[in-house]
């Protein structure tokens, strides 16, 4: 798989490439839920929750730094981005995301001395705006 997650903001890009599962992003979640645990019927209360997963290592180090930093935002100029996720197998589209107004609910990095220790693996959650689901494109 090829990945490409792109977070366009005033404040700058960051701009992230992985082919053939020797890059960084190893894993990507989209999900569209609602926020109820009763459900019954469906709600405007919808929500969308991207979860991308990846490898943070020597080659790595400047744009998972980016992740952070990001993370740590709350001014509303630095902390809502429009964020762009291209999946291709081989040389085709899969899915073609386009979300307004996305911001980071979670980063968590992971360091396992157990392991091969010059490498880590880092979650990003990131969740859209209130009132942005429709703004969605999806193309493949």
């Amino acid at each position: 798989m090829k990945y490409i997650l792109t977070i366009q903001g005033d404040s700058g890009n960051i701009v992230i490439r992985s082919e053939n599962n020797k890059g960084i992003i190893k894993k990507v979640d989209f999900l569209i839920s609602q926020d109820e645990l009763d459900t019954s019927d469906k709600s405007e209360k919808m929500f969308n929750t991207v979860v991308v997963r990846g490898t943070i290592d020597d080659k790595t180090q400047s744009e998972t730094k980016e992740l952070l930093e990001w993370s740590m935002k709350t001014a509303k100029t630095e902390a809502y981005k429009n964020v762009s996720l291209i999946i291709k197998k081989d040389e085709d589209v899969i899915r073609d995301y386009y979300m307004k107004d996305m911001f980071c609910t979670k980063y968590l990095e992971f360091f396992d001395e157990g392991s091969d220790s010059s490498k880590g693996e880092f979650i990003l959650e990131m969740r859209q705006r209130k009132g942005s689901i429709e703004t969605i494109v999806v193309e493949c």
